[in-house]
């Protein structure tokens, strides 16, 4: 599957990823972190380095960067990513990437670990470890709370807590083993560094949690009244959205003026995805058994961010986020 829209529009497939890209570095930037120090004092509080100022992506090489992305044979969301902080990170004026996905052996030559990225900035050394996020929540017995365990992947292979351990405990201290300090000191890197955790994403909460009918024209974008809670430790500023079964949204979309969009997975990272606007029919007609990330759009441009799921989804889900790790 390609990361821009599977949708023909007036552009080029070349023009379409220049703004692809061009949003996404935009988006990077501007993205709220998922989670803040108050989770962990490991979590940045601002995607961007202390004390440097946002880029201005209007006259940035984008050939280059698009070079970069298609190199890497379509990509996952997750390497398209790095790449965009890879290419951003060095054109900062206060930064300089040092080593971008290196890897740790042990002396069984046995990968142990891989930093995301080590970069200089303002004469201290870093080590950031990267994640882009989209995870659903599961409703639960109390709607208050909401821990990370009932935080689920998509296509349910992931879980909010299992990241997060796995973040923490793992991939952002990697410079405190003997692997990881052998392949610092082989590319000259002064130990110890700073270690630091960007999530960045989209967390979407559950629209519908009974047999009633809500229609899509009557929900604000800014009204999140919802049956799930924030995940625990959450920034109260992270970017939301609302999933529902494909059979909530054919049953929410009668009777609307809205326009729908699909957009590609790279175009996840873009406010305003160059994909073609579907009508209703169109939009149900080119949903599949998977779960698929739509944008609804009112007259006045407004979006909403919708993940569209099977309609066995919720209690598949509701396994997943029951499971002892």
């Amino acid at each position: 599957m390609t990361g821009l829209s599977h949708q023909d529009t007036h552009n080029t497939p070349s023009q379409v990823l220049q703004q692809t890209l061009h949003q996404a570095l935009l988006w990077i930037q501007s993205n709220p972190p998922l989670f803040q120090q108050a989770a962990d004092p490991l979590f940045l509080d601002h995607p961007l380095p202390a004390n440097t100022q946002p880029l201005c992506c209007e006259n940035l090489p984008m050939d280059l960067l698009a070079d970069q992305i298609n190199k890497k044979g379509n990509p996952l969301l997750g390497i398209f990513y790095e790449t965009l902080w890879q290419f951003l990170l060095n054109r900062l004026k206060q930064t300089r990437i040092l080593a971008a996905n290196l890897q740790a052996n042990d002396d069984q030559s046995v990968t142990v670990g891989e930093y995301d990225l080590l970069y200089r900035c303002h004469g201290q050394i870093f080590h950031r470890e990267l994640a882009v996020k989209f995870y659903l929540g599961v409703p639960g017995p109390d709607n208050n709370t909401s821990p990370w365990h009932r935080w689920v992947g998509p296509g349910l292979r992931d879980r909010l807590d299992w990241k997060m351990t796995r973040l923490l405990h793992h991939q952002a201290i990697l410079s405190n083993t003997s692997a990881g300090q052998k392949a610092l000191l082989a590319k000259h890197i002064a130990w110890p560094v700073n270690k630091e955790i960007l999530v960045q994403g989209r967390l979407f909460y559950p629209l519908i949690n009974d047999n009633k009918t809500i229609s899509l024209s009557a929900i604000s974008h800014s009204d999140f009244a919802s049956h799930a809670a924030a995940p625990q430790y959450s920034n109260r500023h992270h970017w939301r959205g609302y999933w529902l079964t494909a059979s909530q949204l054919a049953a929410s979309t009668q009777n609307t003026s809205l326009s729908y969009q699909i957009p590609g997975k790279w175009q996840w990272l873009n406010d305003w995805p160059d994909s073609l606007r579907l009508n209703r029919d169109q939009l149900l007609q080119q949903l599949t058994r998977r779960p698929t990330y739509i944008r609804a759009i009112d007259r006045s441009d407004e979006q909403l961010h919708l993940f569209v799921v099977p309609d066995d989804w919720p209690g598949r889900a509701l396994q997943v986020a029951q499971q002892r790790c």
